[in-house]
């Protein structure tokens, strides 16, 4: 058995490499070339989950084999084993993105038809989750027809700028008044819609915002935002 860095064991568990394959690379990382039978004892892995390990981590751009009998089997360079991992996963994301945008369109023709979720004045909704909330500010902003307002504190805006900045420069071209400006509050209304962050902006998970749509509430926080 070879001596395990019990950091690197859970960076490499992090960046998607199983217990055993976690192990395995070290062991070939610690010792250089060697067979599988070898590298079982070394990782502490059962013989006959040994040659799958080393599949997988060939498959991952983590090993490559030699041709020799038995088989020997060498590190890659973490470098170049990085970089192979970020391509497999780059493939697998944009696989999924494209699988997301099949099912959405065919759940439009689905609940074609169907009453859409429409915001009656004066309601109030709570959103959870920073992902959730920007998403619905992103429609928002999409379909500004008067005025898009956003406030926050310096790292919020520029976060903000960063995430809507081509919907933003697209409401410009429509005519659309946008205001971005510094402020303790974190405030975002478009046209009669309100967006009220409630939480700690440091905890993306755990944000909430308050949705109002009411053109009373709008305009005051617009009000309040000018003299401010």
């Amino acid at each position: 058995m070879v001596h395990v860095d019990k950091e690197a064991l859970s960076l490499l568990k992090r960046i998607g490499l199983n217990q055993y394959e976690s192990r395995t690379y070290l062991a070939l990382v610690g010792s250089g070339p060697n067979t599988a039978t070898k590298l079982s004892d070394m990782a502490e892995i059962p013989r006959p989950r040994v040659y799958d390990v080393l599949s997988k981590l060939l498959k991952k751009g983590f090993v490559a084999e030699k041709p020799t009998r038995p088989t020997t089997y060498i590190a890659m360079p973490l470098n170049a084993a990085m970089e192979s991992l970020k391509r497999q996963k780059i493939e697998e994301h944009t696989k999924e993105l494209e699988e997301l945008e099949e099912m959405k369109g065919r759940l439009a023709k689905n609940l074609e038809g169907k009453t859409p979720t429409v915001l009656s004045e004066e309601d109030v909704y709570i959103l959870k989750g920073r992902k959730g909330i920007y998403s619905l500010l992103g429609e928002l902003i999409k379909n500004a027809n008067q005025h898009i307002v956003i406030t926050s504190n310096q790292k919020g805006l520029a976060r903000k700028k960063r995430e809507y900045n081509s919907l933003l420069k697209r409401a410009e071209s429509r005519g659309i008044k946008v205001t971005l400006k510094e402020s303790p509050h974190r405030i975002a209304i478009v046209d009669n819609n309100a967006l009220v962050f409630l939480s700690n902006s440091k905890a993306p998970k755990n944000e909430e915002a308050a949705w109002i749509k009411s053109d009373f509430v709008a305009n005051s926080f617009k009000d309040l935002l000018s003299k401010s």
